[in-house]
């Protein structure tokens, strides 16, 4: 089988059982992606597909550059290689392959940022001093700035 059909068919699997209307979108463009990166490299064909074919993908999504000049960044790899992942396991599950050539994906590990926009020491001690009012409300809206500024919560 063709993997264009393969696509085809998978979407239409997806939309029957009842995939997000928001979601669809995203898994037709991955799954466009990639197999427009494999015809490139000659396969066509599911019977061509490799783990090895699976884990260039995965390497090459590492080093892509997206249209604003930046590298992918680990939550677009992570979504791309999970929708590849799932297609390889109902690619198994519906008989059109015996074994799921993308199983050995191993998803990059999440990046824990700190926020981008940090307060200076002046705009945190404005922040914690300031009062809206006066009465139990206030002293309790300072007290609650307090504590998450103190123990550093988000």
């Amino acid at each position: 089988m063709r993997l264009h059909e393969a696509i085809r068919r998978y979407l239409t699997w997806c939309r029957a059982m009842g995939t997000s209307p928001r979601t669809f979108p995203n898994l037709q463009c991955v799954l466009r992606l990639f197999c427009a990166w494999a015809k490139d490299r000659g396969v066509t064909m599911l019977e061509q597909l490799t783990p090895d074919l699976f884990e260039a993908y995965q390497e090459e999504l590492t080093f892509r550059i997206n249209p604003r000049g930046r590298p992918v960044c680990i939550g677009t790899q992570r979504v791309h290689l999970g929708v590849i992942r799932r297609w390889g396991r109902y690619l198994v599950e519906q008989d059109f392959l015996i074994s799921n050539p993308a199983g050995r994906l191993r998803l990059p590990r999440k990046t824990h940022a700190l926020p981008r926009a940090i307060p200076s020491v002046e705009e945190t001690i404005r922040l914690v001093e300031a009062r809206a009012g006066e009465g139990r409300e206030a002293y309790r809206d300072q007290t609650i700035l307090e504590l998450l500024y103190s123990t550093g919560l988000r």
